[in-house]
């Protein structure tokens, strides 16, 4: 399978299909890459850089912006459109790290990734953590959005580093994608 190939695997499906090779890769090869320091070692740093995030964003009150947006009429920016953003490596160092990924909004209009408390992943799409609306960017200084950005790059290269291991992994082994 060419590089192309791969890629429309990994990247180009729709949610509900990502999730689903998501979950078969993890059952099939999740042992063997946790049994990986270099793996391991590449998740704890995501998982760092993850938790410097989540304070930086929780220091700015994000939780608070975020959920008296997604309260109104027209909604926040999770919408149905988001969960095609998720794509089947993302999904897979989820499942790895032990979260439960499962859909959990089917009303339509919001994604489905999106529970009563919030995004069920730990990693998210990058577009989610790139995008920072009108109301986020009004309520944080110069400082804050500063470091907020800083913070985004610093956990989105770890996850860079985790996918490219992974997609190098994955396109090893024989048969893995059908």
């Amino acid at each position: 399978m060419t590089i192309q190939q791969l890629h429309r695997q990994f990247y180009l499906r729709p949610a509900k299909e990502s999730l689903q090779l998501a979950e078969e890769l993890c059952h099939r090869y999740g042992g063997e890459i946790l049994g990986s320091r270099r793996f391991v070692q590449l998740l704890d740093e995501l998982s760092l850089e993850t938790t410097k995030l989540s304070s930086q964003m929780a220091n700015m009150k994000m939780d608070v912006i975020c959920t008296a947006c997604a309260s109104t009429k027209k909604g926040g920016c999770c919408s149905l459109y988001m969960a095609d953003e998720s794509d089947v490596l993302q999904i897979l160092m989820n499942l790895i790290a032990k979260v439960p990924v499962t859909i959990k909004c089917t009303n339509g209009t919001e994604c489905w990734f999106l529970g009563p408390t919030g995004c069920v992943f730990r990693f998210k799409p990058m577009f989610c953590l790139n995008y920072n609306c009108i109301r986020i960017r009004k309520s944080a200084g110069d400082k804050e959005m500063a470091e907020l950005e800083r913070t985004t790059g610093s956990q989105l290269s770890a996850q860079y580093r985790l996918e490219q291991e992974l997609f190098a992994f994955l396109s090893s082994q024989p048969g893995c994608i059908k």
